[in-house]
């Protein structure tokens, strides 16, 4: 064990007595431009020191805020100095409560490093002020106007180097703090870097800059503050070096792509000279123009023994600002808010700046889809990085020392989510749309209007091969591709847990690390797996990948429901000699491998989203449950669940109506009579493409996991139309219950018990989805998984 000994109120007297068993690196967080908290003192007359960033008081009248806070812009030097009014303080070198949060009242809303920082703290290496620092700057201004920002940086990298046993320092730059870090380790030696330094994690860098800050330079930003506009802000954001240099970069906008459009005359970003003139700034150009030659934003970084570069993308981000004509009650340009159009990025920086440092010959690249410019530094992917960075138990030869201590062999997995098991996401496909993309499963909102709940998640199918494809109004996005993050929880809420416990419980044992050596594998859970062509080939990488990871171990698949009918359509399709190398087992938990009547009655009469859900109705009580039909019946996975007429005899009856009775082999007539006939196409479709019956082969263990002795829909009764009820298939049913697991029929879970080479294991009242929570189940992982 390791142990601190600290001297009451003096963080020096820290000394780090014992070498702790999972070595840690210190490390230094450079914020980027507004990232830390900053203080006024008056001039005249002499006065305490007094927040002004993000004070709000001062934010709702900005021509105090310009007073105070603005910048002076030299027009000899081109360099900015603080006006007379204040002495602007950006306080807490060394430290990091002042980047944290970014007021002093700690509310999350100003939240900053501080997520990152407590998880940090969770291990005991990490003290603030010693281990854990902080490098806070006047983020108003350029490198070369910061003249002691490099000196100071290195003498702190040098004695956080000192504090922490001469161990290397983590240097890690969010956004314009990037640059700043950049720019630093460029100007150092390479003997420097090479004691000094254990890697330089870039975090949302706008490396080329952002046609975000182009609007704050001509048209400005009013932060949110409705009843002020943009252009009252323009001054002190036209005052700030750091925003003029963070416009497009010529280098990596092209002379064709048109950034500004008025009804005189288009700009590109080599327009720069005209645009600066035509706005009534021609010294910002002079600025810009300036910032290009001695800020090197483009230059790699030498010498650095790793490097990460770390963005996100997948966030309208603004692309285009179009000026219209003045009118009577519009401005000209530059003085009207423009119209803008979006592209992909991070909600801030465009795509094509954060992607610059792909170039980079010496770095590891890290994209988090869908987390947002600043959010992503308290985004639970981006923190776990973090985390097992600085921790290097994590590293591979550290897995070694790991499995050293234990009797039994660790194994790598990969969990595969069934129908509804994980997060999935809408894009709004006209790009000019205020939209931003957003949760669309499970979004509670989006429940209860189930007519937008078609709009967006629906399929269309091709009417010649039936293949689906999202609807015109959505690309609809199933993140966390490798990573457990969208499978672990499906919402924001706790309450929708799928694998969480499964995961927090196997995180336990140091072997296993997520997006490393225990993989998730979300996918599109609308379609059924012939009608998924990318995924055999996705799955087939991230599983040799996982084996790569694990020291070269086979990897246990453990499918869920449809994700174990996604995973023995994956295993049929490989070659016996692959699956011999890579696959250590197939764990197949509550498979629907014979389908289950709960899917029937879906397509029927939707009875309130029970497939989706697996067994939940999520609170949708005051919705007609036939209103979520429509977009049920569009979605193959559903189909290719329905009861299968090689298990179901032709005299079960399986639908009961006034006027027929339907069978599974009365499918023909019963997609007619409930007006379906494109469902009968696609599930005839499925089964001439795959036989969920049949058993893997050439799988070195398979295992056959389902819960019993719960009602399970097995048969559905539709009453006779009256005044208060609709005709079938319109109308909900009344419910014969027989046994299963809560969703899927037992006669379908136990098709496996069948399977010639698997291990039955049935748990007695365990629920279709809630048994991956059990502790009797994860009990059973653990042991199949040597922990």
């Amino acid at each position: 064990m390791r142990r601190l000994i600290q001297t009451k109120g003096h963080t020096k007297n820290i000394l780090l007595k014992y070498m702790d068993e999972n070595i840690s690196n210190p490390i230094i967080l450079i914020p980027g431009l507004g990232g830390a908290q900053a203080y006024c003192q008056l001039k005249q007359p002499k006065s305490n020191e007094f927040p002004i960033w993000l004070n709000l008081f001062y934010m709702m009248i900005p021509e105090k805020l310009r007073h105070y806070f603005g910048l002076y812009l030299n027009p000899i030097t081109l360099n900015s100095e603080n006006t007379d009014a204040c002495n602007v303080i950006f306080p807490g070198w060394g430290d990091t409560h002042t980047i944290e949060y970014l007021q002093t009242n700690g509310f999350r809303f100003f939240n900053y490093f501080g997520r990152l920082v407590n998880s940090l703290l969770q291990n005991k290496f990490f003290v603030k002020n010693f281990t854990l620092r902080g490098a806070p700057y006047d983020f108003r201004r350029l490198p070369y106007e910061n003249t002691d920002f490099m000196n100071k940086l290195k003498l702190l990298v040098e004695e956080t180097y000192t504090n922490a046993n001469r161990r290397p320092v983590v240097l890690l730059g969010h956004s314009m703090g990037s640059l700043y870090t950049l720019n630093f380790l460029n100007k150092q030696t390479k003997s420097w870097k090479k004691k000094y330094i254990k890697s330089y994690i870039s975090v949302s860098a706008p490396f080329g800059g952002a046609v975000k800050a182009l609007l704050s330079v001509i048209t400005g930003d009013n932060f949110g503050i409705f009843y002020r506009t943009p252009l009252s802000f323009r001054p002190i954001l036209r005052s700030f070096s750091s925003v003029i240099s963070n416009i497009p970069d010529p280098r990596i906008w092209p002379s064709n792509n048109v950034l500004i459009t008025t009804p005189d005359k288009n700009y590109t970003a080599h327009d720069y000279s005209a645009l600066f003139q035509d706005i009534g700034f021609p010294v910002g150009y002079q600025v810009h123009r300036k910032s290009v030659r001695e800020f090197m934003t483009l230059d790699y970084p030498k010498d650095i023994p790793e490097v990460y570069c770390v963005y996100s993308s997948g966030l309208l981000t603004i692309k285009r600002l179009v000026y219209k004509p003045p009118s009577l009650f519009r401005l000209e340009f530059p003085n009207q808010s423009p119209k803008l159009e979006y592209e992909d990025g991070d909600g801030t920086v465009n795509m094509q700046s954060l992607q610059y440092c792909n170039k980079w010959p010496n770095a590891s690249v890290i994209h988090l889809a869908i987390s947002n410019h600043v959010p992503i530094l308290a985004d639970k992917r981006f923190l776990q990085f973090v985390h097992n960075h600085v921790t290097t138990m994590y590293t591979i030869p550290m897995l070694t020392l790991v499995n050293n201590n234990h009797t039994g062999i660790k194994y790598p997995i990969i969990l595969i989510p069934g129908l509804g098991g994980s997060q999935a996401y809408c894009k709004p496909k006209d790009v000019g749309s205020s939209f931003a993309p957003f949760n669309l499963w499970i979004n509670f909102f989006h429940m209860l209007l189930p007519n937008k709940v078609f709009d967006y998640f629906r399929l269309q199918h091709d009417p010649y091969t039936y293949e689906s494809h999202d609807s015109n109004e959505c690309d609809v996005t199933f993140p966390g591709w490798g990573d457990t993050w969208s499978v672990e929880y499906l919402s924001q809420h706790i309450s929708f847990e799928y694998f969480g416990s499964l995961v927090s419980e196997l995180m336990k044992d140091k072997f296993y690390v997520r997006n490393f050596t225990m993989r998730g594998a979300p996918y599109d859970f609308r379609k059924s797996p012939d009608d998924n062509k990318q995924f055999v080939m996705k799955f087939k990488h991230l599983v040799e990948e996982t084996y790569t990871n694990g020291l070269d171990r086979p990897v246990v698949l453990l499918g869920h429901s449809l994700g174990s009918l996604y995973t023995l359509y994956f295993l049929k399709n490989q070659t016996k000699h692959w699956k011999q190398k890579y696959i250590k087992s197939f764990l197949s938990v509550s498979a629907p491998l014979g389908g289950t009547v709960n899917a029937l009655m879906s397509v029927t009469s939707a009875q309130i989203f029970p497939v989706l859900i697996e067994g939940e109705n999520l609170g949708v009580f005051i919705q007609n449950p036939s209103l979520y039909r429509d977009v049920i019946r569009t979605m193959t996975s559903v189909i290719a669940v329905l009861p299968n007429p090689k298990l179901w005899s032709k005299d079960e009856i399986l639908i009961v109506t006034p006027f027929k009775n339907y069978t599974v082999h009365d499918y023909p007539e019963y997609f007619s009579d409930s007006n379906y006939l494109t469902g009968y196409k696609l599930f005839t479709r499925y089964l001439s493409a795959f036989d969920p019956l049949e058993a893997p082969e050439h799988v070195p263990e398979v295992y056959c996991i389902y819960g019993s002795g719960l009602l399970s829909v097995e048969q559905v009764i539709y009453k006779s139309p009256s005044l208060f009820i609709s005709a079938f298939p319109n109308q909900s049913p009344r419910i014969i219950y027989g046994d299963g697991d809560g969703t899927v029929n037992l006669r379908s879970l136990k098709v496996c018990t069948k399977w010639p080479t698997a291990k039955v294991v049935e748990f007695i009242t365990s629920e279709h989805r809630p048994i991956l929570s059990e502790r009797r189940f994860i009990d059973f992982v653990k042991q199949h998984m040597n922990i």
